[in-house]
């Protein structure tokens, strides 16, 4: 249907697809997916589902099942689980009635702050690119309003503030700061040994003269 067709990160998305494959998750009553409007201006997916009597299922488990099923862009940012989905007087969901974010930050999955020196500056250059006031080092930069555009920003910045040479494709494939801040030090041992080794070398040159 094309009132429920949207375009989110370029991608152009039937929520009743998503909502189809969350309904056939091991204990799921109802469905809703529906789009949020961050305050940057990006848009993500958020997902509404109610469970049947008895079962008791996480967020998290859910979503991992979803990514097993779903195109990582199909894949909702945010999961709430409801007690009972808002239907109208003929038994349609009330989308309106459906509860809203109230604030970007609620897009984060449990926070884990920043520690290393490398995570903390990250996690300010995510901050900026996004427009989030916090963001915690397990959270994943394309489900808190992260997209391709911004991504590169990203490692760009990245790269001009650590000096050191990021490859974009882990922004994509392991988009989370504990990760990519690693993949930072390494490259920064790495560009200490070889400065380090550049200068014994300097040295023994001026000795052999």
């Amino acid at each position: 249907r094309a009132d429920t067709q949207v375009k989110v990160r370029g991608f152009r998305i039937e929520l009743g697809e998503i909502e189809t494959v969350i309904k056939k998750l091991d204990g799921v009553k109802n469905a809703a997916v529906d789009v949020y409007t961050m305050s940057t201006g990006n848009q993500v997916l958020l997902a509404y589902a109610s469970l049947h009597y008895g079962y008791e299922l996480d967020t998290k488990t859910m979503r991992q099942q979803l990514r097993q099923q779903l195109p990582a862009y199909m894949v909702p940012s945010k999961l709430i689980l409801l007690d009972d989905m808002p239907l109208t007087a003929n038994g349609k969901i009330n989308r309106n009635g459906l509860p809203r974010l109230e604030s970007d930050d609620e897009l984060a999955s449990i926070y884990v702050a920043p520690v290393t020196e490398t995570q903390k500056q990250l996690a300010a250059i995510w901050c900026e690119v996004i427009g989030l006031n916090r963001v915690g080092i397990d959270d994943n930069f394309f489900e808190v309003g992260g997209q391709s555009l911004l991504a590169t920003q990203v490692i760009s910045r990245a790269q001009a503030y650590f000096q050191v040479e990021l490859d974009l494709r882990v922004q994509f494939e392991e988009p989370t700061i504990r990760v990519i801040a690693d993949h930072i030090d390494e490259a920064l041992l790495a560009k200490q040994l070889l400065e380090s080794d550049s200068e014994d070398m300097d040295d023994e040159e001026i000795f052999d003269i």
